[in-house]
């Protein structure tokens, strides 16, 4: 939809005509505004009011205030949803001919408004409320667009008596900083199924905020009336991956703040294997608003995958003159897991990131989208290989109400369901929406690492969307214990149980790769032989076997050349510190095993485990 405000500036730079520089005064966040008895009568807490199809509509993404004292311009927008009927709205509101304290004209004629307000509001009469330095807009327009079970309605807006006023207790509900205004409704289409609406004309009562905007990122889920593409992914890579791999785990976010920058934060993973994952730090600046001069920047927007019907002017709801971008970026993806110490730098490619309802361009949600160039930094230090990236993109849904993520099922499998009370193997649980699991509930603790040097302690692997596997703490009580998956907000699965066992044999455990700079542990069980007894942990660079015939028969130290014994342990079952593994180990593998010494009747040959080895990195 064209902007009639925006003419004066298009022609002044078509004539060569000098203008003065635009003032661009950030954003602020917006919320419906509540009613404060004291000072108003309005019994209802509601930021968008539209009889004949909800009257209790509240922000919960995209909210934000954008005005301009120099072009005398504003803008707001953002997506509301019903708390009765769950119907949800995208809105565009644009608003221009200000009208300011000291201007001739002022204020304008049929304005201020001010049902609602306690005669206590006002200053005259000692309370927080003076309309005498409000600011107004004349001229409106807007549209709303329906989302999700409204999908297929479209309303145009336009002014209904009074103007948009703006100001300290100008929301009519309370002494924050707000506004208010009435409405005409045009209604344009109906929803493509579902309600059968009528409406007339409703009202915008809002708060204005300071801070910063934080909204989750959510899994994109393309609509095939206004997308061409049907991937669903969060980050595209142009080289050797499936472009539905990476996708957001629960925790990603971006946070927009009112100097006109943002950060875009979290971990993504390839469903085929969570294990190739990043965490992602992206920087963007020089947001542009649609009250900017330099609006849209040049070479935006960016419009691929989006059907050329679903924009405004070709009938459709989206509507790109509602966005706003940002022109700056610069940002790293750091590898996890399968990927640990590789480092991808992030820089912006083409079109500015853009902002907006439609902006992830699969869909009419609201979400962000832009191309990226990509360089290598350094490689994985595991050994992974990593295609060469070069370019890549964005393309997420934003929702201030991260309940949105699917959550974790009730597992459908767990296998095995007993293990040893020592070991390096996990329970392997098989569900639904797994890449959204947060922690591991377990014998009445919560155990969210995923860090492979924790192998004792208790951490959880995800494997792909459909599997997890859960790596008990080592040295616990043989039984029964119950399990529950951790999803978004805290959200439980129901309990399963799995059972521990003391193992029959004397067990070692390591970690079969360790980072040098961080603590090792082991984890050693004497199995069922006879007390008393001690526990060896033996260690030696060399797997080759150490024997001395019906005495012993270890599995490592060169014919008894290349070993170190450690000191014996009395307990059944033990954690073992190696300490802090130093840079010398780097590319070098030991070797690990437990030698059980019956003190008493010593049981001969000597029990011993199977060996267990560590590549350090």
């Amino acid at each position: 939809m064209l902007r009639s405000s925006r003419v004066f500036p298009v022609i002044a730079c078509a004539l060569g005509l000098a203008t003065a520089p635009l003032a661009q005064s950030g954003f602020e966040l917006t919320s419906g505004a509540a009613a404060d008895p004291a000072l108003s009568n309005h019994g209802t807490d509601t930021a968008l009011w539209l009889p004949g199809i909800a009257s209790d509509f509240q922000f919960v993404a995209g909210g934000s205030f954008v005005e301009d004292s120099t072009t005398g311009r504003a803008v707001v927008k953002g997506e509301a949803v019903s708390a009765s009927t769950g119907y949800r709205l995208a809105m565009f509101f644009e608003f221009w001919d200000r009208s300011a304290p000291g201007d001739s004209n002022y204020p304008p004629s049929g304005s201020p408004k001010l049902d609602g307000l306690t005669s206590g509001a006002f200053a005259s009469n000692g309370g927080p409320i003076d309309p005498s330095t409000w600011v107004y807009y004349r001229s409106m327009d807007g549209q709303l667009i329906g989302l999700g079970a409204l999908d297929g309605l479209k309303i145009d807006l336009d002014r209904r008596g009074p103007a948009f006023q703006v100001g300290v207790g100008a929301n009519l509900r309370n002494a924050n900083r707000g506004g208010s205004t009435w409405f005409n409704l045009n209604l344009l289409s109906q929803p493509f199924s579902g309600p059968h609406l009528s409406v007339n004309h409703g009202d915008l009562n809002v708060d204005f905020g300071s801070g910063d905007f934080e909204q989750c990122v959510l899994p994109v889920a393309p609509n095939s009336n206004y997308a061409q593409c049907g991937d669903v992914h969060n980050f595209w890579v142009e080289n050797g991956y499936s472009p539905q791999d990476f996708v957001f785990l629960a925790g990603g976010s971006l946070i927009e703040r009112a100097d006109g920058t943002a950060t875009l934060s979290g971990r993504i993973g390839r469903l085929s294997n969570l294990r190739e994952a990043f965490d992602v730090e992206v920087a963007f600046g020089g947001r542009v608003d649609p009250t900017d001069a330099n609006y849209p920047p040049a070479g935006s927007p960016k419009l691929d995958c989006l059907s050329t019907s679903a924009l405004v002017q070709n009938g459709g709801p989206v509507d790109t003159d509602s966005w706003h971008y940002y022109t700056t970026v610069q940002g790293t993806l750091e590898g996890l897991f399968d990927y640990a110490g590789a480092e991808v730098s992030i820089g912006r490619r083409g079109p500015a990131v853009q902002v907006g309802h439609g902006a992830d361009l699969k869909s009419i949600e609201y979400g962000l989208s832009n191309w990226l160039d990509l360089q290598v930094i350094t490689p994985p230090t595991t050994g992974t290989n990593l295609p060469v990236f070069q370019h890549g993109d964005f393309n997420l849904r934003l929702a201030d109400d991260c309940r949105d993520l699917d959550q974790p099922c009730l597992p459908t499998s767990v296998t095995p369901s007993t293990l040893p009370t020592v070991t390096a193997d996990c329970f392997r649980i098989t569900g639904c929406d797994m890449q959204n699991v947060t922690g591991i509930r377990f014998n009445g603790q919560d155990y969210t690492s995923q860090d492979p040097c924790d192998l004792g302690r208790g951490y959880f692997e995800l494997i792909d969307e459909h599997t997890l596997c859960f790596y008990p703490p080592n040295c616990l009580t043989p039984g029964c214990r119950g399990m529950r998956l951790i999803g978004v907000d805290g959200f439980q699965t129901g309990r399963f149980d799995v059972c521990l066992t003391d193992p029959t044999r004397p067990v070692m455990v390591c970690a079969p790769r360790h980072p040098v700079g961080k603590e090792q542990r082991l984890y050693l069980h004497d199995g069922d032989v006879p007390e008393p007894n001690l526990m060896f942990a033996v260690v030696s660079p060399s797997d080759r076997p150490s024997i001395m015939p019906g005495i012993i028969e270890l599995g490592l130290g060169d014919n008894f050349t290349m070993y170190f014994c450690g000191i014996g342990f009395s307990d059944d079952c033990v954690e073992d510190s190696l300490g802090v593994i130093p840079e010398i180990l780097r590319g070098r593998t030991l070797y690990f095993q437990t030698a059980v010494l019956n003190v008493s009747i010593p049981v001969l040959p000597v029990p011993v485990s199977d060996v267990c080895s560590t590549v350090y990195y």
